[in-house]
């Protein structure tokens, strides 16, 4: 189904600024920090502010079509996905990879029978220094060209708070953290 019939069944229109928002988490190979949506979205359109980029994430959020993970200390947004992937995330520098495993199904089966707890969302990560440096490299950026500057997306006044509302507040989740 597309964005713009999801929205519609919703009873959301489809926007500017939620169309290029989601373009861009869509076409990106990695998780990017609400700054780095924000400065390609400008680049694509610099008519759409930033308080625009978190209000789309909060509402795409909100409809369980994008994901905010808090694997680092900076929070980073990826299309939604079955939770049975697990987050794998270099402590050095951030990086972080998917790696699909059924066995999150199964923990989802074990805490339900034997915790009487019926989680709506596992988010599973895995910290550990990366193996090699080209695991770390992000993706080449499919537009060499880009060259506009972070600096327009930290300026904002927009707070972290308008962006909060995530998916794991909607219900009952668990974290499980392996170290």
């Amino acid at each position: 189904m597309e964005l713009e019939d999801i929205l519609r069944e919703r009873d959301f229109r489809l926007t500017r600024p939620r169309r290029v928002v989601w373009d861009v988490l869509s076409e990106s190979e990695r998780h990017l920090s609400a700054a780095e949506i924000a400065e390609e979205v400008h680049r694509r359109d610099p008519g759409i502010n930033v308080s625009s980029v978190y209000r789309t994430l909060a509402l795409l959020a909100e409809l369980d079509l994008v994901r905010e993970s808090r694997l680092t200390e900076t929070s980073t947004w990826e299309p939604a996905h079955a939770d049975a992937v697990i987050h794998l995330v270099c402590e050095n520098c951030g990086a972080t990879r998917h790696h699909d495993a059924a066995l999150v199904e199964d923990l989802r089966a074990e805490i339900t029978r034997t915790a009487d707890f019926s989680p709506s969302v596992i988010d599973v990560r895995s910290r550990a220094p990366a193996p090699s440096a080209r695991w770390c490299q992000p993706p080449p950026d499919p537009n060499p060209a880009h060259s506009a500057s972070v600096q327009w997306a930290r300026s904002s006044a927009v707070t972290k708070s308008e962006v909060h509302r995530t998916i794991s507040n909607q219900g009952s989740s668990a974290l499980i953290t392996s170290v």
